[in-house]
């Protein structure tokens, strides 16, 4: 008996632990530029809202991704989309938020890694504004090139 017990429950843990499919991204992805600002510590943060063009059977999909920045570039990889295993059943895009605080005045290097292909651009950024400036391309539409700074 002790030894059903053992081998249900790791049979429990396999398939709760087991990966998931990861779909590839077909179409290209769309590209919002957000600020928030925490309101106790002042501190502002760009965020990127990336979706799919594409919409999935699950509303709550994920782009799977990873974003960081250094030494004045940022980069943005984009992996593809995650099937889970809770479903809301509602037709709708992948979606992920990238945030990057502490960006200061100047410009950036910004290089989006997806379908191994890549985007490169210039994120200006001023007193007041966000200036997002890709190359020519097929894989990422920008909503929003240019994010006016809240005051």
């Amino acid at each position: 008996m002790k030894n059903a017990f053992i081998i249900c429950f790791l049979f429990v843990i396999l398939v709760a632990c087991s990966e998931q499919n990861i779909l590839p991204i077909e179409d290209k992805i769309i590209l919002e530029m957000v600020e928030l600002k925490d309101s106790t510590t002042n501190v502002v943060t760009l965020q990127f809202n990336i979706a799919t063009e594409e919409e999935y059977p699950c509303y709550n999909y994920p782009i799977i991704s990873s974003g960081k920045w250094s030494d004045g570039r940022i980069r943005i990889d984009i992996d593809g989309v995650q099937e889970t295993n809770f479903c809301l059943t509602a037709f709708g895009p992948a979606r992920t938020e990238i945030g990057f605080g502490g960006l200061q005045t100047g410009e950036y290097e910004v290089i989006f890694k997806i379908k191994r292909k890549k985007v490169k651009g210039t994120l200006s950024i001023t007193e007041d504004e966000y200036q997002l400036d890709l190359e020519s391309n097929e894989i990422v539409e920008v909503v929003n090139p240019v994010l006016v700074k809240e005051k």
